[in-house]
């Protein structure tokens, strides 16, 4: 009942606001607070009230469309994950990750504080390994008295980047970026082969 109600509130809430005028009204009528001849001896005041009434049913109606139609449209919050992964071929039987993550604001409010979170599923001879990266290096001037990404404005790109060893006989890795800010979360996926030959390019 609940996840019906949450799927058709935007028909729901509009309907109870019908019902409970109507048996407003009726409760006036039966009550007798609401008759013809108090209705003539108050045409001044019922004028008013009526035009305050449509004043509110337009209010009411404006607010109702915008959540049927336009919330979520005019102002909101979207961002474009992008990782990059260049794999390196070092010494010891491991090879390096280099990982960069950009986040992309493509809608029309800030990301405040943006939290990048990666999930690495690897995949090799003894299995499926899972871990996280948890601990990024920001992209910022080293000039800048400000050294923490702590504002993602609309149309800017914010840049995190890490590093990771994996053994060479590892087959493949998935990354799964998470990215997280005030309530809202924004995800993507990248395929990587763990080949130093090869380049993983992910949007």
């Amino acid at each position: 009942m609940k996840n019906w109600l949450t799927r058709h509130r935007d028909v729901v809430i509009p309907a109870l606001v019908v019902v409970v005028s109507v048996l407003f009204l009726a409760d006036m009528i039966k009550y007798k607070l609401l008759t013809a001849s108090a209705l003539a001896s108050n045409k001044d005041a019922l004028s008013a009230l009526s035009s305050a009434a449509s004043v509110i049913a337009i209010s009411v109606g404006a607010v109702f469309t915008y959540y049927r139609f336009f919330r979520g449209r005019t102002f909101f919050n979207r961002a474009e994950l992008k990782i990059n992964v260049t794999v390196i071929s070092t010494r010891g039987g491991m090879n390096l990750h280099a990982v960069v993550l950009e986040v992309k604001n493509i809608g029309s409010l800030s990301i405040w504080e943006p939290i990048p979170v990666i999930r690495i599923d690897e995949y090799g001879p003894n299995g499926v390994n899972q871990r996280f990266i948890d601990s990024w290096s920001e992209a910022h001037s080293p000039r800048g008295a400000d050294r923490t990404l702590h504002v993602v404005d609309s149309g800017e790109t914010g840049s995190f980047w890490a590093t990771e060893e994996v053994p060479e006989d590892t087959w493949v890795l998935i990354y799964t970026a998470f990215v997280h800010s005030q309530g809202e979360i924004w995800k993507q996926v990248a395929v990587v082969r763990n080949d130093p030959s090869e380049k993983s390019d992910k949007k």
